[in-house]
Formats: structure tokens, sequence, C-alpha cells
């Protein structure tokens, strides 16, 4: 079984960056994010094909298997965490910014036998984050256009996050190597027509 605890990172909620409203921040360990991939491995058979509807209406499509599929209780552990460490600093940098609640996060995955891309898109959310869980792979790289921001180098287990419409919209270019796996979290209400959510009561 998964210590989501142990997993998070030491300096999560402690320091992080801002360059255009793209906030970087510790937040798991390189060894949680490791476990990540393991059962993304071992329930390679499991991800499916979800459907949002994009921002502008046109449909979006990723290969993902969400947290509360694998266990309701990494989930609620996951925005407990968010809460503690993330809220705060959303309350800094975009202070009238209030979070309804949380879309379970799930794993992504990109590979030439799979999905390779994702196309220019804005998400159906509040806020948004990502986080890479591996590197051994070449491509498919999150990008900010107008930001000029390509996440290439952003250490695995530091999470990426941002206001999600209008000014970031983004892409993943094609993958050109390997398989990345990354941890996509969307807050509610979102685009998904499956929803796995809990709500902000504060």
């Amino acid at each position: 079984m998964i210590d989501y605890w142990k997993g998070v990172h030491p300096d999560s909620g402690k320091v992080w960056s801002n360059d255009k409203d793209i906030i970087i921040a510790p937040f798991w360990t390189e060894d949680f994010c490791n476990e990540l991939v393991d059962i993304a491995k071992f329930y390679d058979s499991k991800f499916t094909n979800h459907r949002q509807q994009n921002v502008d209406g046109s449909p979006l499509g990723y290969d993902g298997l969400y947290f509360s599929q694998i266990s309701h209780f990494m989930f609620e552990d996951y925005v407990a965490h968010y809460t503690r460490d993330l809220l705060p600093i959303i309350s800094k940098e975009w202070p009238l910014t209030r979070i309804g609640g949380w879309q379970s996060p799930f794993i992504l995955k990109y590979s030439q036998q799979g999905k390779p891309n994702l196309a220019p898109h804005h998400d159906l959310s509040e806020v948004s984050l990502n986080i890479k869980l591996n590197s051994d792979y070449e491509g498919a790289d999150l990008t900010f256009p107008r930001q000029e921001f390509n996440g290439k180098d952003t250490p695995i287990g530091h999470v990426t996050f941002w206001p999600s419409t209008v000014t970031h919209y983004h892409v993943v270019p094609n993958i050109k190597s390997g398989v990345k796996y990354s941890v996509t979290g969307w807050t509610w209400p979102s685009g998904a027509h499956e929803f796995h959510g809990l709500k902000n009561h504060k």
C-alpha cells in the first residue's frame, strides 16, 4: 500500500517561484513519483481515453487513470495536502481566487503507441496543475506558448500550476521516445464528463 504522506516533499508549501503566473514548487519526492509510475505500469490496461470539452467547445481527449480509481483515500490525502500547502500560495499570489473543490487528479501517459500529444487548449478549471513523474523520455514537454515557458527542466515531483482560462493556453507536443507519465489536477467544476470530486466546504 502506498503511503501518501511519506511521499510529500520536505519543502512542500515552503518555497516556490512565480514566472508570468506559472508557479513551480516542490510537492512530492522522487521516490513517491517512482511509486506512482509503478502503479501506472501495473494498471496499464486500465488507462482509458477520457473526453473533455475544451473552453472553445472543441473536444480534447487524453489517456488517464484517476487517483479515485486507484484509491479514494489517496485522493483524499491529495486534497488535504493541496489544502495545506498549495491553497496558501494561491491566496498570496492570486488573492481573489476561491477553489470550490477538486477533481480527482489523474495520471497521464504519453507514448508513440497511444496518445502522443495534447493539442493547444485551455482547461475548464480555476487552477490547473501538472507534476512530472519521470524523465526517461524525449519530447512531450508541457509548453505555454504565450508565456514562452517549457517544462522540460522542471524537476520530477515539483508541481507546476497556473490560472487555467483565457491567458494560459498550453500544449504538449509529440513524444519522440520512451513513455512520459505525469499527473494533472483540476479544480472543480471541470470539463470532464466523469466527475470524481470533492467539494471545498470552507
